[in-house]
């Protein structure tokens, strides 16, 4: 399934170049790539879509792009999202997330092998509680918040794979009165 999904996503991703699957587990599939027309590497997650809910799961995106993208505490302390697409391989569709590649490690690896002073522990703490601040103040819960999925490089601490993330709304939204996952 990984080699035709990396097929799919290069048919779709045309700027796309030198794609590397990243293992992990779960049932989503995880790639870096280069962005050859902005020349940087992004981070690529492929998640399954049930075909029950593809309209309900994939409502809104450029709109959650845009917050993203405009917000600076959201680009300062989540991975930015560049950009949300939907993909099919035979009968299975999959929801593609396109986010900034986060150099460094994640937290889960950092600790153990190097250990944290105090004054580095509360500096990231902060910084995760910035970033998760600024996603429930646009109407998103992360829901996978662990220390695999907070990156830490020096001077920099983001929170990334919004995979299982919803989209709860804000007073503001609230239209249609339903939770939808982020994509």
């Amino acid at each position: 399934m990984e080699t035709l999904i990396l097929g799919k996503l290069q048919q779709k991703f045309s700027n796309l170049s030198e794609f590397s699957i990243i293992p992990q587990s779960g049932q989503s599939f995880t790639y870096s790539a280069r962005d050859d027309a902005l020349k940087r590497k992004v981070f690529l997650k492929v998640i399954p879509l049930p075909s029950n809910c593809e309209e309900m799961v994939y409502a809104e995106p450029q709109k959650l792009v845009d917050l993203f993208q405009q917000e600076e505490d959201s680009r300062r302390y989540n991975a930015i999202l560049y950009s949300v697409e939907k993909i099919q391989v035979d009968k299975d569709v999959f929801v593609v997330l396109q986010t900034e590649f986060c150099e460094g490690r994640d937290l889960a690896h950092f600790i153990p092998k190097y250990g944290l002073s105090i004054e580095d522990s509360l500096k990231i703490a902060m910084d995760i509680c910035r970033g998760t601040h600024f996603l429930h103040k646009i109407g998103i819960v992360h829901r996978d918040l662990k220390p695999g999925n907070v990156m830490v490089s020096p001077g920099k601490t983001k929170l990334v794979d919004f995979g299982s993330a919803l989209y709860i709304g804000t007073d503001e939204w609230k239209t249609k009165k339903k939770k939808k996952t982020l994509l």
